[in-house]
């Protein structure tokens, strides 16, 4: 009996901490209009070249390569930074578990950031 009521708790607790990660802050939208997109490979261009070699290297489909470019210059200055450093970690020529893992990263902070 005990146990279940834990178990409920603790999915409880589960749901109510995944929905407050997924509430945008309002800090949040106000970094995203820090940086002007205009301005954005002057800002990043390092990490930014490093990010769309690795795109390019993993993504064949050019409108979703063009998509993803796209995304990445609305990205605040903290993603960029964390996408760029998970860059790091994916060699040019390796397709081992810890290189897919990290491109996998990658593209799920693109997409759902």
């Amino acid at each position: 009996m005990k146990t279940g009521c834990l178990t409920r708790w603790v999915i409880l607790i589960f749901i109510l901490w995944t929905t407050l990660l997924c509430i945008p802050s309002t800090t949040m939208a106000y970094n995203r209009l820090e940086v002007p997109k205009s301005n954005m490979t002057e800002t990043y261009g390092k990490e930014f070249a490093k990010i769309q070699r690795i795109l390019n290297q993993k993504i064949a489909d050019k409108a979703l390569l063009k998509n993803a470019v796209q995304k990445l210059s609305t990205l605040n200055d903290e993603d960029m930074r964390l996408i760029s450093s998970l860059c790091d970690r994916i060699p040019q020529s390796d397709s081992s578990a810890g290189a897919e893992v990290a491109f996998l990263l990658v593209t799920t902070l693109i997409v759902f950031s």
